[in-house]
């Protein structure tokens, strides 16, 4: 058995353990990255659904506001919103790409490029506002 590994082209099984012992490492390796690249589109999926679900709740929350355009009330909202723990900022655009609202008021009236992620991330088209693409396919961001 010691001299298995002096000789490997004379011995079967030196030329076994080699070819299972490779054959385990890249079966491990296969293993590992399918697992690592299934967990990065799960984390993935998840951001957008919580990306999604967060907007949501910021269109509701502002909707009667909206409706009576009650911009000071809106402002606040978007303000308190934003200093829940991992927001830094929330913005709502014209369809011109114009922040209309910020909870940094700074930026208010500031525009962004129509081909900026702010954009992008849910128009198909940024020059046609109401083209809005599928969920499936939105960036979600926040």
């Amino acid at each position: 058995m010691k001299n298995i590994f002096r000789h490997p082209s004379r011995s079967l099984a030196a030329k076994l353990i080699i070819a299972i012992s490779l054959l385990m490492i890249i079966g491990s390796f296969v293993f590992w990255y399918a697992t690592l690249r299934k967990q990065e589109q799960d984390l993935l999926s998840i951001a957008v659904k919580y990306g999604s679900s967060f907007i949501a709740f910021i269109k509701e929350s502002n909707r009667y506001s909206m409706l009576t355009s009650n911009q000071p009330s809106i402002q606040k909202t978007l303000e308190d919103i934003s200093m829940a723990e991992g927001i830094k900022r929330v913005r709502i655009y014209d369809h011109k790409g114009k922040i209309q609202y910020s909870s940094n008021k700074d930026e208010i009236k500031n525009a962004v490029e129509i081909n900026s992620l702010a954009c992008t991330g849910c128009h198909a088209n940024a020059e046609l506002s109401a083209e809005l693409l599928p969920a499936s396919k939105k960036m979600g961001h926040i």
